[in-house]
């Protein structure tokens, strides 16, 4: 079991929290010229907070971030081509979710 982190604007939370974590090609993919739906994560909190203090935090400006925190189960595949990320492409159950979503 891994854990990953990831970052979504706080206006998400509910729904996430209601639905868990679904795999979709969102802006944000879409202007990074991903394909494909899949669910974004850190495999870190370093690589996390270095992100939010760059790209990411410029991306979301002014706008309130939190964390999830999820325990990855070894049956859910996560890939990934850079080490600074994971990728997951099926639902991610709330049941997996650690703790409350944090504000970062």
């Amino acid at each position: 079991m891994e854990i990953l982190y990831h970052v979504t604007p706080a206006t998400n939370a509910p729904s996430i929290l209601k639905n868990g974590l679904l795999p979709k090609n969102g802006k944000n993919s879409q202007a990074c010229c991903e394909r494909g739906n899949a669910i974004y994560f850190f495999p870190s909190r370093e690589y996390m907070n270095d992100a939010l203090g760059g790209w990411l935090g410029d991306l979301y400006d002014e706008e309130e971030l939190v964390c999830i925190m999820v325990k990855v189960p070894t049956n859910i595949v996560h890939k990934s081509d850079v080490d600074y990320e994971r990728k997951i492409y099926q639902r991610v159950s709330p049941k997996n979710f650690i703790g409350e979503p944090e504000v970062v």
